[in-house]
C-alpha cells in the first residue's frame, strides 16, 4: 500500500463500494467525520481513519472460517458395526468472505489400515483374450490369497465387454450371428492367405483355428459367442469360488476392427452402483484388462450413433448394457466424472505395446493407474497388489462445484514434513500415515443478495468429503441502522453509515438545497474571489459549498478546491504545497504542521501547527500558508 493511497483514489461514494476497493480499505460511519465536502474522504486505510478523528466507529469486515463439524480420523478400517470410518477431517465448514481478502483453513487425510477392498475385474472377452480367460480360472483363489495381506474384509466382482454387436464395429452378417469365429466357410486353410481379413482377431482366429484338430489340410474355427457391449456377470462377493466359477463358464467373442468397447462398460460398471454391489465403506478397485486400444467419443458415428452418452445406468434384468447400439462411446470426461462421483480407482491393465496410449489417459482420468498386463496374463495378481499399493501410497484432492467468484490456494505438508504451496497431492505415503492440506479461500467480487454457494473438497478414490459453505461480507453494519427522513438530512434525505443520502430533488451535504431555486447567491461563495472560476475550476458548486474533483495525481481540497498535494516540489520527500506564487491558506488535516510559502523569492519556512495558525492570519498578499510534515523550525 505504499505510494499511492488506493482507498481515497477509488472514489467511492458508499460504504459498499468502498470495501470492494481494497480488503484494506475502511469507512468510517461517524457523523461528523473529515470534511463535509468529499464524501470519499471517509474511505480510507483503518490507521488514517483513526488518525484523523474517526475514533473506532469505522466499517472494516475480514473474512473468516468457523468448522461446523469435526470428527477424528479413524485408526482402522475395521471399525465397530454402526459406525463411520473416518478418513477425512473437518467434515464441513464455512466461510464468510469479504472480497480480495483470504480465509485460511487446515485439513487432514488418513489412508487408514485395514481399509475393506472391493475389486471389480472387467475383462475384454474378444477373440484375442482367450489364453488370458485361460489362465485366470483360478484367478479369485489366489487374488484373494494376496488381498487378505492387505485388508481382512475383501470382495471381488467380475464382468466382460467385447463390442457394439452393429457394423463396422462386429460381423453382423447372418451367418455370423450365431458364431462370429466361423468364416465364410467351415473351414479355413492351413496355410493361411494375405488376402485373408487383417483385424487383429482375424489373425487370432487362424491361430487359433490351426491348433484344433480337424480333417487334413483343415482346422475349425474356435467355438465363440455374439458379440456383446458389457454384461454383468458377478455382484461383488466374498465367495471367491463363485469368482472361478462364473470365469468358467465364459467364452471368447469376436469384433471387426482392432479398438474394443471397453469403455462402455466402466462406465456402466461406475454407475449400476447398486447391480455391481460397490459398498459405501470400501476401497473401489475396478480393474480394466484389455490388449488393445479402446473406443471413445465419436467412433459411434461410424456406425450411425449420433446421441452422446447420458451417463447412466442401461443394465436390465439379465445384466446386459442395452444401449450398446443405441448410444455412443463415452468421452474421456465423462468417464472421470463418473468414476469420481463414484469414488471409484481404475486400474488399467493392458500389453506392452498400448502402455503409453493408457498412460497417456491417467492424466485426463483423476484416480487412474496403468500396469502392463502380460500376453497371456499371468502376471495379474502380482500387477492387482502393485496397483493397489501405488493407490494407497497418495493422496490428492480434487475441487467440487468451485463457485466462479472463487480462487482457492492449496499448500500440502506430507511425510517430509516439508510444505509445498500450489500442491494439493502427496505421494509415498505408507498406510496409516496422515497427509494435511491448507486451504485459503478468497472471493473475487460479491454476487447477488441471496447467494449462498457451497463447493466440496474430496481426496480422489475416497468416500470421505468436506463440504465448504461460502457467505459474502458485502454489507456494512452500518447500513442496516437507517434513519429516512432524518433531522440530520434536514428531513429531506436518509441518514445511512455518517452521510445523507438525499431524497429525489434534494442536494447538498445535509439535503439543505432544493433543485430550482436560485443558485446564483449560492454559486458567489463558492468562488475564492470576484471573477474567479467556481471552485477554482477543480470542482463543482452545489448548495453554497465546493465539492472538488478527484485527481488520479493526488487530493484536491480547500474550502474552493484552491489546494492539492501534488503540484509543488518536493523537500527531502516532503511535499511544499502551493500551486503558484501566489497567496494560499490551505491545511493538510492531521499533520499538525504548516508551511510558509513566500513569493517570488519562494522561500519555504516550516512552522508548528500553532505558529503556522497565527502567522496565516497575519501574512499579506503574495504569501501562501500550507501544512506539511517536515520537522518543527526547519527551514529551506
Amino acid at each position: 500500500m505504499a505510494g499511492l493511497n488506493i482507498c481515497t483514489s477509488g472514489s467511492a461514494t458508499s460504504c459498499e463500494e468502498c470495501l470492494l476497493i481494497h480488503p484494506k480499505c475502511a469507512w468510517c460511519s461517524k457523523e461528523d467525520f473529515g470534511s463535509l465536502r468529499s464524501v470519499t474522504s471517509r474511505c480510507d486505510l483503518k490507521a488514517n481513519l483513526v488518525r484523523n478523528g474517526c475514533g473506532g466507529e469505522f466499517e472494516s469486515p475480514v473474512s473468516s472460517t468457523q468448522v461446523l463439524r469435526s470428527l477424528p480420523l479413524s485408526s482402522k478400517g475395521s471399525s465397530p458395526v454402526g459406525s463411520d470410518v473416518i478418513q477425512m477431517t473437518p467434515q464441513e465448514v464455512t466461510v464468510n468472505l469479504r472480497p480480495g481478502d483470504k480465509t485460511t483453513f487446515q485439513l487432514q487425510v488418513r489412508q487408514v489400515e485395514d481399509y475393506p477392498v472391493d475389486l471389480y475385474y472387467l475383462m475384454d472377452l474378444s477373440l484375442s483374450m482367450k489364453d488370458d480367460l485361460d489362465n485366470i480360472r483360478s484367478l479369485g483363489t489366489k487374488l484373494a490369497e494376496e488381498m487378505r495381506k492387505l485388508t481382512s474384509n475383501f470382495r471381488l466382482g467380475f464382468g466382460s465387454f467385447v463390442d457394439k454387436n452393429i457394423s463396422p464395429f462386429s460381423y453382423t452378417a447372418p451367418r455370423y450371428q450365431t458364431n462370429p469365429c466361423i468364416g465364410s466357410h467351415s473351414f479355413v486353410p492351413l496355410l493361411p492367405s494375405s488376402t485373408d481379413p487383417i483385424n487383429r482377431d482375424s489373425k487370432h482366429l487362424k491361430s487359433e483355428a490351426m491348433d484344433q484338430h480337424s480333417t487334413e489340410g483343415y482346422k475349425l474355427f474356435p467355438n465363440c459367442v455374439p458379440s456383446f457391449g458389457f454384461r454383468h456377470l458377478l455382484p461383488l462377493t466374498d465367495r471367491v469360488d463363485s469368482f472361478n466359477e462364473e470365469v468358467r463358464k465364459q467364452r471368447v467373442s469376436r469384433n471387426r476392427d482392432a479398438p474394443e468397447g471397453g469403455f462402455d462398460a466402466v462406465l456402466q460398471a461406475a454407475v449400476c452402483k447398486e447391480k455391481i454391489g460397490w459398498r459405501k465403506d470400501a476401497l473401489h478397485l475396478l480393474v480394466f484388462t484389455t490388449d488393445d486400444v479402446p473406443h471413445i467419443a465419436l467412433d459411434g458415428k461410424l456406425g450411425g450413433l449420433v446421441q452422446p452418452h447420458d451417463g447412466q445406468c442401461h443394465l436390465n434384468e439379465a445384466n446386459e448394457y442395452t444401449a450398446s447400439n443405441q448410444m455412443d462411446y463415452p468421452s474421456l470426461a465423462l468417464l472421470g466424472e463418473k468414476l469420481a462421483e463414484n469414488n471409484i480407482n481404475l486400474i488399467f491393465a493392458v500389453t506392452k505395446n498400448h502402455y503409453m496410449l493408457y498412460k497417456n489417459f491417467t492424466a485426463l482420468i483423476p484416480g487412474t493407474t496403468v500396469e502392463i498386463l502380460h500376453g497371456d496374463s499371468k502376471n495379474i495378481i502380482q500387477l492387482i497388489i502393485n496397483a493397489y499399493n501405488s493407490i494407497r501410497s497418495k493422496v490428492e484432492l480434487s475441487v467440487w462445484d468451485q463457485p466462479e467468484d472463487i480462487n482457492l490456494f492449496f499448500t500440502a505438508t506430507c511425510q517430509d514434513g516439508v510444505s509445498y504451496p500450489g500442491q494439493r497431492k502427496c505421494e509415498g505415503l505408507k498406510i496409516g500415515d496422515t497427509a494435511s492440506f491448507e486451504v485459503s479461500v478468497e472471493a473475487r467480487s460479491c454476487p447477488g443478495k441471496h447467494a449462498q454457494p457451497m463447493f466440496t473438497l474430496r481426496p480422489v478414490g475416497f468416500r470421505d468429503s468436506l463440504e465448504v459453505g461460502v457467505t459474502y461480507n458485502c454489507r456494512c453494519s452500518c447500513s442496516t441502522g437507517l434513519e429516512p427522513d432524518s433531522a440530520r438530512c434536514s428531513g429531506n434525505g436518509t441518514y445511512v453509515c455518517g452521510m445523507c443520502e438525499c431524497n429525489p430533488s434534494y442536494l447538498g451535504t445535509r439535503c439543505e438545497c432544493q433543485e430550482g431555486e436560485s443558485q446564483s447567491g449560492y454559486q458567489n461563495l463558492c468562488r475564492e474571489a470576484e471573477g474567479k472560476p467556481l471552485c477554482s475550476g477543480r470542482g463543482q458548486c452545489s448548495c453554497n459549498q465546493c465539492s472538488c474533483f478527484e485527481s488520479e495525481f493526488g487530493k484536491i481540497y480547500g474550502p474552493f478546491c484552491e489546494c492539492d498535494n501534488f503540484s509543488c516540489a518536493r523537500n527531502k520527500g516532503v511535499l511544499c504545497s502551493g500551486r503558484h506564487p501566489r497567496k494560499h491558506l490551505c491545511s493538510e488535516p492531521g499533520t499538525g504542521l504548516g508551511a510558509v510559502w513566500t513569493s517570488p523569492k519562494h522561500a519555504f519556512y516550516l512552522l508548528p501547527q500553532s505558529s503556522w495558525e497565527k502567522t496565516r492570519a497575519s501574512l499579506g498578499g503574495g504569501t501562501s500558508v500550507s501544512n506539511t510534515k517536515a520537522g518543527d523550525g526547519t527551514a529551506a
